[in-house]
């Protein structure tokens, strides 16, 4: 059986105004390196005009002159979302186990509902609701998923790939994966995140980054 720790019900989310957003930066000697990682061909492009209206708009928003400097700017704003989203404290995360335990607290507070009531209000709630319910959290107890605070780094890395791959597509720039991956663990390091990169086997962490990509 999961510790009960995984097993809690999860709370309702903190209100906007309790959010405390994360203001992290990077510094320019971090700037130059992640920077200089990009191909060259992305300190040559222009940032599009759309583009640069829009963050015109944004008060404070960094004039941008290259696709380099708007990738850095991105990557830097994922990072700020991640460690924003890691100060909420005291919120329960969703996973599989608590949500079973979710759907059994649900399941007992319906137990009135199948007798002992009057036909009326027992109408409301559908009659396959709780085989419905038992179907899901039998399915959810099948599922098994890495920690939280590992997934929600892999869904870091993967949108600053997305990130990369999207602007090296469209601009039809070769940035190979190894790179790629370079330069998302120098992001992962400037931004003081801790990470399980290894160089003896970068491929494994790849994975990780581009799960449906094949390269290594």
């Amino acid at each position: 059986m999961p510790r009960s720790k995984y097993t809690t019900v999860p709370g309702p989310l903190r209100p906007v105004e309790q959010i405390r957003l994360s203001t992290f930066q990077f510094h320019n000697i971090a700037r130059r390196k992640l920077i200089g990682l990009l191909p060259p061909q992305l300190h040559q492009l222009g940032v599009p005009e759309e583009i640069k209206r829009a963050a015109a708009k944004s008060r404070g928003a960094p004039k941008l002159k290259t696709i380099a400097e708007l990738i850095f700017v991105d990557t830097e704003k994922l990072i700020r979302d991640y460690l924003t989203e890691k100060r909420f404290g005291g919120s329960i995360p969703t996973n599989p186990a608590n949500v079973v335990a979710a759907i059994q607290k649900l399941r007992k507070a319906l137990e009135p509902f199948r007798g002992g009531i009057d036909e009326e209000t027992a109408s409301i709630i559908p009659d396959d609701l709780d085989e419905r319910l038992a179907r899901r959290e039998h399915e959810l107890t099948k599922l098994r998923l890495a920690p939280y605070k590992r997934r929600r780094l892999d869904q870091l890395c993967q949108s600053i790939g997305v990130l990369l791959r999207e602007f090296t597509l469209a601009n039809q720039v070769t940035f190979e994966t190894p790179k790629m991956v370079e330069f998302i663990t120098t992001a992962l390091d400037y931004a003081g995140i801790v990470h399980s990169f290894s160089k003896a086997n970068p491929s494994r962490f790849a994975v990780r980054v581009f799960p449906k990509s094949n390269s290594k």
